[in-house]
Order: structure tokens, then sequence, then C-alpha cells
């Protein structure tokens, strides 16, 4: 496994032991990929980099992560 894939098992994990987020959630609330027939509001991971901020070579000193919230909730 790969720091990136490690950083992203570990967020997963620990938002899944969050009991406000998991209720606000409910059911599948947090998912590696959404599927069509999907719940909302759902969470999914989004682009992951590894690199190093001081010098912007890609390694995994750094990582950058995006989650992306879906929901069908206006405002």
């Amino acid at each position: 496994m790969t720091a990136p894939d490690d950083l992203l098992q570990a967020l997963f994990q620990r938002l899944k032991s969050d009991a406000k987020l998991t209720a606000l959630l409910g059911g599948a609330g947090l998912l590696e990929r959404a599927t069509e027939n999907a719940a909302f509001p759902y969470v999914t991971c989004g682009h992951t980099s590894a690199f190093n901020q001081d010098t912007g070579a890609d390694n995994d000193a750094d990582q950058l992560v995006t989650l992306h919230v879906w929901s069908k909730a206006q405002g």
C-alpha cells in the first residue's frame, strides 16, 4: 500500500468513527466511490496528491486530499 492509500484508509476510519457525522450522513454516508443509487447525503474522496511542499517534488512527504460532500439540500 502507498502512503496516500494508508492516509485515505485512516481518514475514512476516523470519519466513520465520528458519531455526529455518521448521524448526519445516515446509512452508507462515507463512500470511496458513489454508485448511481447512492442515498444522499454522502461523502466521497476526490483527487489525492503526494508531494513535498518545500520543493514541489513528487513524494510522500505531504498529502493533499479532496473530499466531496453530496447533498440534495438547498442553501
